[in-house]
């Protein structure tokens, strides 16, 4: 359904999104990283979550994937104003690291209702987040790394992309910290898990 959403409401915008490992409700399974991602917005997880993430980063670049990337943003939480403090540090780390600016180009205009689901009903997520963020500044950037906590539904990244390309940007990377999954994956490795 996911793919009905994004070719009917986000004709221009692709949805490849790389993180370093699956995310898992509480429910799935009890897991040490998924559980540090959830605290993430509130919480000061960089310690932890950095490392998964730096190693994924490191990949991408490594693949070219990151070639001509002018500028790092994030996605901002559900709350207008309101950015993870986990998402912000790593941010400038990965800013640091690849000697790319980091900037919170994108605001939350209106608040959006959280997922508490797998997107079993995406058609409300995609109303819930549809025209609730802007950009805060004219772009002239190609290329962009967006920069997540976690991929559920993929209406969030949809309409983040969508703002970008509508405001300029020709190619948005999309990462990050996990990929919602509601079964365990048993044999998953430490690759780029997208």
């Amino acid at each position: 359904m996911i793919k009905e959403i994004a070719q009917n409401k986000y004709y221009s915008v692709n949805q490849d999104v790389y993180a370093p490992r699956p995310y898992y409700q509480e429910s799935v399974t009890k897991d040490t990283y998924s559980k540090k991602i959830f605290f993430s917005k509130d919480e000061d997880q960089t310690h932890y979550i950095l490392k998964p993430v730096k190693e994924l980063i490191s990949k991408l670049k490594m693949n070219n994937i990151l070639e001509g990337t002018e500028l790092i943003t994030i996605i901002p939480r559900g709350k207008v104003g309101c950015y993870s403090v986990t998402l912000n540090r790593i941010a400038n780390s990965m800013s640091f690291y690849l000697n790319i600016p980091y900037e919170k180009i994108i605001q939350r205009i209106k608040n959006s209702r959280q997922s508490e689901t797998r997107a079993e009903i995406l058609e409300e997520r995609y109303e819930s987040v549809k025209d609730s963020m802007e950009i805060n500044r004219s772009l002239s950037e190609n290329k962009i790394l967006l920069l997540d906590d976690v991929k559920t539904s993929g209406c969030t990244i949809l309409e983040a992309q969508k703002i970008l390309k509508d405001a300029g940007v020709h190619e948005i990377v999309c990462v990050c910290f996990g990929i919602n999954q509601t079964t365990v994956i048993e044999d998953f490795k430490e690759e780029v898990f997208c």
